[in-house]
């Protein structure tokens, strides 16, 4: 079968198109190596998108895949790791098969960046997450510190205090990049604790886990869990 429109990841985005093609009548197929809704599996709580004030991004990812059942958008939670041009068509190959189509929506969205330290990849999942939904109850009533400026990180910092017992927040500007309604209710949360001018420059470990950070300004601090959210 020869597609009319295949579409690379199963975010908003994808999704997305993924309704409007099928609405104008087309032929889709959809990849996506994780979950559908992408992103949005990893988030807390959504207070900008309308209509939906206060959903967790599970939920709305949720929404998302019962209007792709509804619409019987054909998909596969398949790894595509190839897209070549084969005459006429595009030969998308994703793990064992090829599949044919006219065009090609990529939308695979954007890798969490990371800090470049020295052992944060083998202390991923012994300290270091990006994902407080996913693993905040591990640091249940211990110290973490979330990395970042933005609405992602202020987030998960006002998730991961309704479970610690205390969070950091470092952030290497002035000031924060985030929503005002997101810092208002950062700021007044009495187990939050904002470090400005800040980068984590050490990690500090004992026996192979997570024990602590070292900041650039020479300052330490013990904490059992560190989240990334600087982009």
């Amino acid at each position: 079968m020869v597609y009319d429109l295949i579409i690379v990841g199963m975010g908003p985005a994808g999704v997305t198109a993924a309704i409007y093609a099928k609405r104008a009548g087309l032929s889709v197929l959809c990849f996506d190596s994780s979950m559908i809704g992408g992103y949005l599996n990893y988030i807390d709580r959504i207070d900008n998108y309308p209509g939906l004030y206060g959903i967790s991004g599970p939920d709305f990812a949720f929404k998302l895949f019962d209007t792709m059942k509804e619409l019987n958008i054909e998909y596969y939670n398949k790894k595509v790791t190839k897209i070549e041009n084969d005459g006429e068509y595009k030969k998308v190959i994703a793990e064992d098969n090829e599949y044919k189509c006219k065009n090609v929506i990529i939308a695979i969205g954007r890798k969490m960046r990371k800090l470049g330290l020295d052992k944060e990849e083998e202390l991923l999942g012994k300290g270091i997450s990006r994902c407080a939904l996913c693993d905040g109850n591990f640091f249940k009533d211990k110290d973490v510190c979330v990395v970042g400026g933005g609405n992602s990180a202020l987030q998960e910092a006002l998730y991961l205090a309704n479970i610690c017992n205390k969070v950091y927040v470092i952030h290497r500007r002035d000031n924060f990049r985030a929503d005002k309604e997101l810092i208002n209710r950062l700021t007044n949360k009495d187990n939050i604790e904002i470090i400005y001018n800040a980068n984590v420059k050490e990690l500090l470990t004992n026996k192979d886990v997570l024990s602590g950070v070292r900041l650039d300004n020479k300052v330490e601090i013990d904490v059992s869990g560190l989240f990334i959210y600087i982009g």
